[in-house]
C-alpha cells in the first residue's frame, strides 16, 4: 500500500512516499508552504499516481498552531477525495537518534516551557515510555540529564533559555523513515481515524481559547 506522510508542525518538516512501512521518496519541508504541491511531485518522482495512495500519515503536533492546521486540513481533504484512512502521529515521534539508548524529544513551546516525549531506541524498535506533553523549562532540564540523548529541531532555544544539563543534544528534522514505520505499525494494529475523528495536538490553550475565558 502506498503511503503518504505529512509533517509541517515546526519549521523543518517532513514529507514522504512510502510502500508497507518503507519509505520511497522523502524530503525535507520549510514549515507548511506548499504542502499540496510536495506531495503530488513526491508521488511523480516516486513513479506512482496521486489517486493511488492509500493511506495518510500526518503529524498532528505539538508545534506551530499554522503549521499543525495546514497539515490537519490538508490531511482531511485527501482523505475524504480517496476515501483512505488517516493515522495521527505526534510531531515528536520523528525526533529519534541514530544510536540506541533512551532519548527525550523535545520542541521547544516558547513562553509555555518544553514539548517532550520520553522514548527507548533498540535498532529499528521505538517505544515511547512518557508523552507526549508540556513541561516547564526546569523540568525539562532535570529530565533531560537521565535520557541518553536530547533530540530536537535546532538548539539555539536552548541556549537562549539558558537551559543547562550534560546530555549531548542531537538536531534533526522529524524523520520520514521513523514516521512511516511507526504509522504503518498503527495501520496494521487498526488504529486509523476517520477524518471528523482526526484533531490537532497543541499541548496548550489558542490564543482564541485565551481570549474567550478572559
Amino acid at each position: 500500500m502506498y503511503t503518504l506522510l505529512i509533517e509541517t508542525s515546526t519549521n523543518r518538516g517532513s514529507a514522504a512516499i512510502g510502500r508497507d512501512g518503507q519509505v520511497i521518496r522523502s524530503i525535507e519541508l520549510s514549515g507548511s508552504r506548499d504542502v499540496a504541491k510536495n506531495a503530488h511531485d513526491l508521488c511523480q518522482k516516486a513513479g506512482i499516481r496521486f489517486q493511488e495512495l492509500g493511506l495518510c500519515i500526518v503529524g498532528i503536533g505539538p508545534g506551530s498552531y499554522t503549521g499543525i492546521r495546514v497539515a490537519v486540513s490538508f490531511a482531511k481533504g485527501i482523505a475524504v477525495a480517496l476515501k483512505i484512512p488517516l493515522i495521527p502521529m505526534s510531531s515528536l515521534y520523528g525526533l529519534v537518534p541514530e544510536a540506541d539508548g533512551t532519548f527525550m524529544a523535545a520542541i521547544d513551546a516558547k513562553v509555555g516551557g518544553v514539548f517532550v516525549a520520553q522514548g527507548r531506541k533498540k535498532g529499528l524498535d521505538v517505544s515511547w515510555e512518557k508523552g507526549p506533553e508540556r513541561i516547564d523549562d526546569g523540568a525539562f532540564s532535570q529530565r533531560a540529564d537521565l535520557v541518553d540523548y536530547v533530540v530536537t529541531i535546532e538548539r539555539s532555544w536552548i541556549t537562549h533559555k539558558q537551559l543547562e544539563f550534560a546530555t549531548p543534544v542531537i538536531t534533526s528534522c522529524p524523520q520520514a523513515d521513523v514516521l512511516i514505520r511507526q504509522g504503518w505499525q498503527q495501520f496494521q494494529e487498526g488504529t486509523s481515524v476517520l477524518p471528523k475523528d482526526l484533531h490537532p495536538l497543541y499541548l496548550r490553550r489558542t490564543q482564541a481559547e485565551i481570549e474567550k475565558d478572559s
